[in-house]
């Protein structure tokens, strides 16, 4: 009853999801002070996006809030995006009807595997591949 209230920072990590967890995120700070880069980089590191990684984007992303590029939360999200972009990577996915083709699923809880599970097989199924098992 009177334990220790959570900080916003707290509940998002409790949350599923790396997108969820960073729109929260920019959501629960007004201000992009040095605690929220600080938080964003955490949550960087925990959805498994890599310590060098992390550090390096949100330095940049903490220079660009810096040098007034980035100056309301609309535009740090915008920056975020532009620096997280050139790290994506788009791959055919499309299975050889005439092999077995399996695939392996590997993240951190929370990330979105299951989901991306599901969309593959519903993707295979609607495209007619074949059947289809995926766990």
């Amino acid at each position: 009853m009177f334990g220790r209230r959570k900080s916003p920072v707290e509940s998002a990590r409790r949350s599923k999801g790396i997108g969820r967890r960073i729109r929260e995120l920019f959501v629960s700070r007004g201000a992009a002070d040095e605690a929220f880069f600080e938080d964003l980089e955490d949550l960087l590191v925990e959805s498994d996006f890599g310590a060098a990684a992390a550090v390096d984007l949100v330095d940049e992303l903490r220079d660009s809030a810096r040098g007034g590029s980035a100056g309301d939360r609309d535009d740090l999200v915008g920056s975020l995006k532009d620096l997280l972009r050139p790290t994506l990577k788009t791959i055919d996915l499309t299975p050889d009807p005439e092999k077995l083709t399996i695939y392996l699923v590997l993240g951190v809880n929370g990330v979105g595997k299951t989901t991306t599970i599901a969309k593959m097989v519903h993707r295979f199924r609607r495209e007619g591949t074949g059947d289809v098992v995926l766990a």
